[in-house]
């Protein structure tokens, strides 16, 4: 069986229970809507609608390394870019990988300069910065919880922002038809990525609006049975095993990453990924801030590694032994 950066194994059963907190202390200001991408889309519709984007002119500040999908997402709204300049009204403070960014230098940026924040948690379904929950320190923060748990798709935005809350009711919809259908896409592409193509998928993602019923399960389960405590298993035995010394001090208390970052020698990278590709294990040799400062950046090259709950203890050992044989 493959093994990919996102668990994508049907589970047995669906928690129901719609009381479950799966966001814990956030779940009061939490709107599911089905995708990550929907989640900036529309978070971005809500500073169209108060003007703090004037219009699709008006620019965001963003880190590079995101992911082609998310600046395409936010075309619908404004216009990305990665040099500050008059035009820019917001910034979106990015946890790459679920590594908290240094979010004092940001934030006091943002306050100088009169711009919003959107915290980017789709890799951060739960982590913390010096014992504060990442998704708190913006204006509104957008988690995908797909990232993190076997649900297909499904998003949340999360914010305490009265007038934002009042905005998404009006537009934050009960999943209809279209959702549903989106859902059944990209469950068929999951299972056969030749059978689908994903670039018409999301093309219209920043137009959905609620969380499948089903995706919204999942997480619960999910969240129920331990997926977060079995990732946080994953991720320390990997980090004991692999590369024990924290050269950049990442591994800060409260982190729960979608992925772990390790660093090598280029020509060794390369062979790692080689000889895991081999046993069908998704990784690649990918572009990581150590500084975690998205105005002050500094990116290495690493080799990325797997560590969801789904993995087997097995799963995990041939990840270990395959990369100590390198």
């Amino acid at each position: 069986m493959s093994i990919n950066f996102n668990d994508i194994t049907s589970p047995d059963q669906i928690l129901t229970d719609k009381d479950f907190r799966e966001f814990g202390d956030l779940q009061e200001n939490i709107v599911p809507v089905f995708s990550g991408k929907t989640a900036l889309a529309i978070v971005l519709e809500y500073f169209r609608s108060t003007k703090r984007l004037a219009d699709k002119t008006a620019e965001v500040l963003v880190p590079p390394w995101m992911g082609q999908w998310v600046y395409i997402a936010m075309l619908s709204q404004t216009f990305p870019t990665r040099e500050f300049n008059p035009r820019v009204r917001g910034l979106v403070m990015y946890h790459q990988w679920g590594f908290p960014q240094r979010v004092e230098p940001i934030l006091k940026f943002a306050k100088e300069n009169d711009l919003f924040v959107i915290e980017d948690c789709a890799h951060a379904f739960e982590g913390y910065y010096k014992g504060r929950r990442l998704g708190t320190f913006g204006d509104a923060a957008i988690f995908s919880m797909a990232k993190f748990f076997p649900c297909v798709v499904g998003g949340a935005i999360y914010s305490e922002d009265p007038s934002m809350q009042e905005f998404l009711k009006y537009r934050v919809k009960k999943a209809g038809t279209l959702e549903n259908e989106m859902f059944k896409e990209r469950e068929a592409f999951d299972r056969d990525p030749r059978s689908r193509s994903i670039a018409q998928q999301y093309a219209v993602y920043p137009e959905l609006g609620g969380c499948v019923q089903k995706a919204h399960n999942i997480v619960r389960q999910s969240v129920a049975r331990g997926a977060l405590q079995k990732r946080k298993e994953n991720v320390e035995r990997l980090r004991s095993e692999v590369q024990p010394k924290d050269e950049f001090s990442l591994f800060e208390d409260g982190v729960v990453p979608w992925i772990v970052p390790f660093f090598f020698e280029k020509e060794k990278m390369l062979r790692i990924v080689q000889a895991l590709r081999a046993h069908d294990i998704e990784t690649g040799v990918f572009h990581f801030d150590i500084n975690r400062n998205m105005l002050d950046s500094d990116y290495r090259e690493c080799v990325a590694l797997p560590c969801h709950d789904g993995m087997s203890e097995e799963d995990v050992g041939t990840i270990i032994e395959t990369v100590k044989k390198i």
